[in-house]
């Protein structure tokens, strides 16, 4: 029981514990480590602009040729033109489903002839 207890009073274990205090909150938030996150929120921001400006140019919009009337305009275009496009695609679809069984009937036609008609004798 001796040997209980002299371990209880013999004081705390140390812990390892990083410092803390004004002069390492100081030395961590020091205007060279702010102005590091600046520059590095500057950094992202302008990449976020140079991707969305890349993107934009890419979708047909030209900052110095087109004002905002000339991209309305493209887009009501756009809105207005893609469902006579799909339209005429279905027409040519259609049409061309109708010419596959014209095909189909003209061969099965050629082989009835063939079949029914007895070849010619000379």
């Amino acid at each position: 029981m001796q040997a209980v207890s002299a371990a209880a009073n013999s004081g705390p274990e140390p812990v390892d514990v990083a410092p803390s205090g004004p002069e390492v909150d100081a030395a961590h938030t020091g205007p060279e480590v702010e102005r590091e996150a600046e520059s590095e929120e500057r950094s992202k921001d302008d990449t976020v602009k140079a991707k969305s400006a890349n993107l934009m140019r890419s979708l047909g919009a030209d900052e110095e040729d087109e004002s905002p009337g000339h991209q309305i305009g493209r887009g009501l275009l756009a809105v207005v033109t893609t469902p006579v496009a799909l339209a005429g695609f279905g027409v040519y679809a259609a049409g061309l489903i109708v010419e596959g069984a014209g095909n189909i009937l003209k061969g099965a036609g050629s082989l009835g002839k063939k079949a029914f008609v007895p070849p010619r004798r000379r």
